[in-house]
């Protein structure tokens, strides 16, 4: 298996715990030792000078001579430096066993301080297993709403697409300028191009003779008091006809609207509400003159035309 660095390192950080623990087993081991050997070195030297200091009796020597070993009679000690000794045998007897003794207490620390350094390598490593847990589920939650948003981000666009697909448009499928019973009317035909009927539907159509271009800052009061047709509600390829005489032309505005110089216009306002309740509503703007005056068409201005 191949390592990266950043693998490695990790390896490193967990293992460094470890081996501080068991450096320290080995130093604090090689300390005991010396201190136990000083320990049991100090009584037995001790007891080789206070037999040096003193001379064998002749129990001694016997139970030298029979290779038993020697122990001194306390009990009921014959003399002084009997005595004496008997004192000295049993100090070095008891410092013995208090060396032993805190050997066992050394060991026993060891041990402690063993298992302390395996219990902090042991929280250690599970404190760091932890961080990683939580990092992995921070991560797995950031990828789920992620996830969320995408799929709130496709589920909009899916249902803009229906309601461009499904909604209902209602614009002008035709407009025409003729004489029907020696007046001189336009005719105006709306449709439903769309798929849903339009609900609460209204259409207001002016028609105007006014200077070409379009003057904003003209008399172009619209919208006072304008024929309104209330369709109400207009299934989808429905046809809706609106029919509104022109006022009079006398020879001199005919001429100027065969020239371009002015111009029959027609202002409507189409507004409705579609299938999934928004107010929708198209406004038009359009002009007869020039070369069309004689076909009797008309065409979009350059503004003034828009829909929502």
């Amino acid at each position: 298996m191949v390592l990266n660095r950043h693998d490695k390192s990790n390896r490193r950080s967990y293992l460094a715990p470890a081996r501080a623990g068991l450096i320290g087993l080995i130093l604090l081991a090689a300390l005991t030792e010396v201190s136990v050997a000083q320990s049991k070195s100090d009584p037995q030297r001790e007891a080789k000078q206070t037999e040096a200091r003193h001379q064998p009796s002749e129990a001694q020597v016997g139970s030298a001579i029979s290779g038993t070993q020697y122990h001194p009679v306390c009990d009921s000690p014959p003399s002084r430096e009997d005595a004496e000794y008997c004192q000295e045998w049993r100090a070095a007897v008891a410092a013995q066993k208090q060396a032993e003794l805190a050997f066992y207490q050394l060991i026993a620390s060891i041990i402690g301080i063993g298992a302390v350094t395996a219990t902090l390598y042991l929280t250690f490593m599970a404190t760091r297993a932890a961080i990683e847990s939580v990092e992995a589920s921070q991560r797995s939650a950031k990828a789920a709403e992620n996830a969320v948003q995408k799929s709130e981000a496709i589920l909009a666009h899916a249902e803009q697409t229906a309601e461009r697909q499904l909604r209902a448009y209602v614009y002008v499928s035709e407009i025409h300028c003729a004489i029907i019973n020696g007046i001189r009317t336009v005719k105006t035909t709306f449709k439903n191009f769309g798929q849903t009927p339009a609900y609460e539907c209204s259409i207001v159509v002016k028609v105007w003779i006014r200077p070409y271009p379009f003057d904003p800052q003209g008399d172009w009061n619209v919208y006072k008091e304008p024929p309104v047709q209330s369709v109400d509600t207009v299934p989808p390829s429905t046809i809706s006809e609106n029919y509104i005489e022109v006022p009079v032309i006398t020879p001199e505005t005919e001429q100027a609207i065969a020239s371009g110089a002015a111009g029959i216009w027609i202002f409507g306002e189409i507004s409705y509400v579609d299938c999934f309740k928004n107010q929708r509503c198209t406004n038009i703007r359009l002009v007869c003159h020039g070369d069309n005056w004689k076909k009797g068409s008309f065409s979009p201005d350059k503004e003034g035309n828009n829909s929502n």
